[in-house]
């Protein structure tokens, strides 16, 4: 479940969790392997850990987690180049059912999309929400998908902020069996 990011100095960020939390650890040329540290601060394992930097070395972290057993929802910590880690905290509160399998992208700016599959009875749906950087809140939750079961959901974002989600959609209004949306 490990996960890398670098940036434009070459410094990377690996992302891993295990039984016992969402971890993190730098590596910086020259200097090796930091220690590794935990960034969740709740009480049950994390899973599908994500990181992503902008050129200067600021970054994300996102991961699903249920820190009372069910539901999952969305967290997410920010790293700070030159000082390290946040305070881990929810990017996403499902109300619904589950939130899985997050992922995310970030501008130069240090402006964040989140994008996560989401349980709604018996099928996942695509939702995503953000972080606007220059007003340091979180943005809107907003559903992606039109139809059907939707799931694996992928995101990338320009310099500039335009983004971009796909996702795989197992039934399409127009009666596709299987595609990308």
């Amino acid at each position: 479940d490990a996960r890398l990011a670098v940036d434009s100095s070459g410094n990377v960020v690996a992302v891993f969790a295990t039984g016992t939390g969402a971890w993190a650890n730098q590596l910086r040329p020259g200097n090796g392997w930091d220690v590794a540290e935990i960034i969740d601060n709740e009480p049950n394992a994390p899973g599908g850990v994500q990181v992503a930097l902008e050129p200067n070395g600021d970054g994300w972290s996102v991961w699903s987690q249920a820190p009372t057993g069910i539901p999952y929802n969305i967290f997410g910590n920010t790293f700070a180049a030159g000082i390290g880690w946040g305070e881990a905290g929810k990017v996403e509160d499902a109300t619904v059912g589950n939130a899985l399998a997050p992922a995310l992208a970030l501008d130069a700016d240090g402006s964040a999309l989140f994008v996560w599959q989401q349980t709604s009875g018996l099928r996942f749906q695509v939702w995503s929400n953000g972080w606007d950087a220059s007003a340091s809140e979180l943005t809107a939750r907003i559903r992606l998908d039109d139809a059907g079961t939707a799931y694996s959901p992928a995101v990338a974002m320009s310099p500039g902020g335009t983004g971009t989600a796909v996702w795989i959609q197992s039934e399409q209004a127009n009666g596709t069996p299987l595609q990308v949306a």
